[in-house]
């Protein structure tokens, strides 16, 4: 069983439920970096280029300049994550890949995305989803939220 999660802000905020805003570039890079460091394998969408984190980086950088208007944030970041009671132990690796697959190629087909799989210790996967929230054809902003992602 597989349930999907919104990033959270992890620092003490006024607001505790707040998401996880990625407001400077540094923010940005900070979380591809972080998430390309520590995985064990990645999948990205055929919108992106594989010339390597940096490369990636400067590619949602570049659309996101496109628009001339500011950001409210410069990622979405989703977290799938396994349920490591039960069934962590039947997934092995490549499906969890094929599900990563799936996402990048089905969900979000007009943005930028890429997929981390991190195997922080043998019970405890989960998969690292980073979308750029501007559109490649029109440069509007992501409206989906998580509850809309949900029921689609």
């Amino acid at each position: 069983m597989a349930m999907l999660i919104v990033a959270k802000n992890m620092e003490e905020t006024e607001q505790i439920d707040q998401y996880s805003i990625y407001r400077k570039p540094r923010d940005l890079r900070n979380l591809l970096f972080y998430s390309y460091n520590h995985c064990t394998a990645s999948t990205m969408s055929s919108r992106l280029y594989p010339l390597g984190i940096e490369c990636i980086y400067h590619q949602f950088l570049y659309h996101q300049n496109r628009r001339v208007k500011e950001l409210h944030t410069r990622a979405l970041h989703y977290i799938l994550t396994f349920d490591s009671q039960n069934y962590e132990s039947d997934i092995d690796r490549s499906t969890i890949v094929s599900i990563m697959n799936m996402l990048n190629y089905f969900c979000f087909e007009e943005y930028q995305n890429i997929c981390f799989l991190h195997e922080d210790k043998s019970s405890h996967k989960h998969v690292h989803w980073i979308i750029n929230p501007v559109n490649l054809r029109d440069l509007s902003i992501c409206r989906i939220n998580f509850w809309t992602l949900m029921y689609q």
